[in-house]
């Protein structure tokens, strides 16, 4: 969410900004390529990404209503991007950085913001194949990233990894952004939507939670990220495409979409 009353959402070859109170779309841009995925800055909510299918990332400012102000060049192949969250800058001993993180099925990259025009690229240690959903939890700096199955692992994996940044070992050299495993959570064994999933602050305020969408019994599961249990499976109608937990007056909820349907929860 870009504002109150205020989404965004990606057209074949554009991006849309909609207002949520009157279901109208205020403002668009041609992208010129396929947008797979779009999210906003969080340290400047003028400020959103949409990640085309050719690998680059373009920048916009809302304030600007013609084009993108900046255009991020994929590293190495120019595999679609399916995945993008922000890291918004934070005081923190391990990860301070804010930048963007871009997922693709081929692997990730961390566009660390050193000011509001720059950005510098870092390569993540991710697996090289299967990578469709990256998913961040600003306050413990951790990241979900989520693999379809493969030869080599038969299910739907979700890797919670904390971000990490080396210390400063040559003034010559800015430090390098990385991250490593922390936890592993499978589900089934089918996997042909980019379903969204998520990581975030257990209400009661222990830890933390994730939540992943299983096709194959088409339900949400939903585990203790520190132990790795399993809390919860959630029931749906048909698979799950997005998952997103939210307050409301105080209480706690979480939202399940399905092509048909919307399911929320209420945490008691």
């Amino acid at each position: 969410m870009g504002g109150e009353g205020e989404g965004d959402v990606t057209t074949q070859s554009g991006l849309g900004f909609g207002d949520l109170l009157t279901n109208t779309v205020v403002q668009t841009y041609n992208a010129g390529k396929p947008v797979w995925s779009c999210c906003w800055c969080l340290d400047n909510s003028t400020y959103v990404y949409a990640g085309l299918s050719n690998g680059s990332v373009l920048v916009y400012d809302t304030r600007d209503t013609s084009t993108h102000v900046q255009e991020l060049q994929p590293l190495r192949s120019r595999c679609p991007v399916a995945s993008l969250c922000y890291v918004p800058h934070a005081a923190s001993s391990t990860f301070p950085c804010g930048g963007l993180i871009a997922g693709s099925l081929e692997g990730g990259c961390f566009w660390e913001q050193t000011n509001e025009t720059t950005y510098r690229p870092h390569v993540l240690p991710l697996e090289n194949t299967g990578c469709i959903d990256i998913q961040v939890e600003v306050d413990s700096r951790h990241c979900l990233v989520t693999y379809r199955p493969g030869r080599s692992n038969p299910s739907l994996r979700c890797v919670l990894m904390a971000l990490t940044r080396t210390p400063l070992q040559d003034s010559t050299q800015p430090p390098s952004c990385s991250c490593s495993t922390v936890q592993t959570f499978s589900a089934g064994s089918s996997c042909k939507l980019l379903t969204k999933n998520a990581v975030f602050r257990n209400p009661d305020g222990t830890g933390t939670l994730v939540c992943a969408g299983d096709e194959a019994s088409s339900s949400t599961m939903v585990w203790d990220a520190g132990s790795g249990s399993l809390l919860q499976k959630l029931p749906a109608d048909l698979p799950v495409l997005d998952i997103s937990p939210f307050t409301v007056n105080g209480k706690h909820f979480l939202a399940s979409l399905t092509e048909k349907m919307l399911k929320l929860y209420r945490w008691e």
